[in-house]
């Protein structure tokens, strides 16, 4: 009599499912780096666009928005550069500033699975300014 046995099977079954569980979990970690990038980098633009309204003139406004977004991205992981641009030229009583963020990602890692080896996230944030303040 001959008996079948399900030996091995279970190794075969683990070597099918283990790449794809190994693919899954690095467009996991590549999703939450992203993700986790984009919401530092709005963070960061609504900060520095908030510190830029309360500075005393334009080119303080720049110099305080900078400051705001390298200390609110602060490390460079996961953004690998960082750019700031602040709009002052509605810098007057009742006008805005606005500061755009980009934040270049790394994603070296990540290019196995056929994605970019870089991604960019950038967030823009426009910050009112008071009316009635005194402007230099």
């Amino acid at each position: 009599m001959l008996r079948r046995t399900d030996g091995g099977s279970a190794t075969v079954e683990l070597a099918v499912v283990a790449p794809v569980l190994v693919v899954l979990w690095l467009l996991a970690a590549t999703f939450s780096t992203v993700t986790t990038a984009r919401q530092r980098v709005e963070e960061a633009a609504r900060a520095a666009a908030q510190a830029a309204a309360v500075a005393p003139d334009g080119g303080a406004a720049a110099t305080e928005a900078s400051a705001m977004a390298a200390t609110g991205l602060g490390g460079g992981r996961p953004c690998a550069h960082v750019g700031v641009h602040t709009n002052t030229s509605a810098f007057v009583p009742g006008g805005s500033v606005t500061v755009t963020i980009t934040c270049r990602l790394d994603l070296g890692g990540m290019a196995v699975l056929g994605l970019p080896p870089v991604a960019t996230v950038s967030a823009t944030t426009t910050a009112p300014l008071d009316r009635y303040r005194a402007f230099a």
